[in-house]
């Protein structure tokens, strides 16, 4: 029985692909520093492509928050990692898809106030790693705003 059981874990082994814990150990990085209120955490696992747009959209917000006021800023609160972003109390990775050079991992919170969702996130392989290229955010029935950070970002500014 040990030795069937040791083949059958060879095989799972050889059939799952190598990146696929990797996407998963990210997305696990991501959750703990979600939930430890972490966003230097959070922007040092972005794309460079993302990365260069958070940059972009942070600058613009300054710009805006020093010339009308903190309030007036549309990322006041900071970057949205999440489609709702009022006090998490659980982050845990779930359902993981791979699909040309993309991996996505689901992503399910929950709430203090009872919420429960799950948001997407889009992984790219660079450099030997994988690093978050778009958060897609998930669509509640009373929402008619279908995104993710990529197009939030732009719709914060470009209107």
């Amino acid at each position: 029985m040990r030795r069937e059981l040791a083949v059958a874990v060879l095989f799972l082994h050889a059939v799952v692909p190598a990146h696929a814990d990797d996407a998963m150990t990210v997305a696990r990085q991501f959750c703990a520093a979600r939930l430890a209120g972490a966003p230097a955490a959070l922007h040092a696992m972005l794309s460079d492509d993302l990365r260069s747009i958070v940059e972009d959209a942070l600058s613009r917000n300054d710009a805006i928050a020093g010339s009308s006021g903190a309030d007036a800023a549309p990322l006041k609160d900071g970057i949205p990692f999440a489609s709702y972003t009022g006090g998490v109390t659980s982050c845990a990775p779930g359902g993981h898809s791979h699909a040309d050079n993309l991996d996505i991992v689901d992503i399910a919170y929950s709430a203090v106030d009872g919420a429960a969702w799950t948001d997407r996130l889009v992984l790219k392989p660079a450099g030997g790693a994988w690093w978050i290229d778009d958060i897609l955010f998930a669509s509640f029935p009373t929402d008619t705003y279908n995104g993710g950070l990529r197009r939030i970002l732009a719709d914060s500014f470009d209107q």
